[in-house]
């Protein structure tokens, strides 16, 4: 992620000697500056992205469980078990 970022490709062009040349030795890459945010912004940018995965896998148990509904409504439903009362459309007949 760092070396496909605006400040991580600038670095490997300042690195790159000569015009032909492509790629950066050890020592080149051991100079590279990665700035991190502080411990305890990392820590709340941990917590943020755990509470955004509990809160995907909730959606996805939902998802399943709705999957599971409309399996067993359209079961009930195809094999007659369950029967959608028609009184509507008598009274619109009428």
């Amino acid at each position: 992620m760092f070396l496909n970022s605006h400040f991580g490709q600038k670095q490997i062009w300042n690195l790159q000697a000569g015009g032909n040349r492509e790629g950066l030795n050890f020592q080149q890459i051991r100079s590279f500056e990665i700035h991190l945010p502080p411990l305890n912004e990392q820590k709340r940018i941990v917590e943020i992205f755990n509470a955004i995965d509990t809160k995907l896998d909730l959606i996805e148990q939902l998802e399943f469980e709705t999957q599971n509904l409309k399996k067993g409504l359209m079961q009930k439903l195809l094999t007659g078990e369950w029967r959608v009362p028609l009184d509507c459309d008598e009274e619109a007949a009428a």
